[in-house]
């Protein structure tokens, strides 16, 4: 499996051959509204996980230390942080 940094939710969606007005439809939002979203450099986890879903794909978290790497799987399961508030 090929491993690939892109630095920007445009570069996500465009490395996946899709365009704003296609993702848009599948994430039942307009077309201005994913521009904007794809401008901003915070997003919150649960509209990433919409975002990578509508790609095809599935959020993977984990916390990388230099011994090791920790999945955290739960997080992108239920991406909300209600819970602890």
């Amino acid at each position: 499996m090929e491993h690939r940094t892109l630095p920007t939710l445009k570069d996500l969606r465009t490395a996946r051959n899709a365009t704003q007005a296609q993702l848009a439809g599948r994430l039942g939002i307009h077309q201005t509204a994913l521009s904007r979203l794809e401008g901003r450099s915070d997003i919150s986890m649960s509209m990433l996980k919409s975002f990578v879903e509508a790609l095809g794909g599935k959020l993977q978290i984990a916390a990388v230390f230099p011994d090791t790497t920790f999945s955290l799987g739960k997080l992108a399961e239920n991406p909300t942080w209600s819970d602890l508030q």
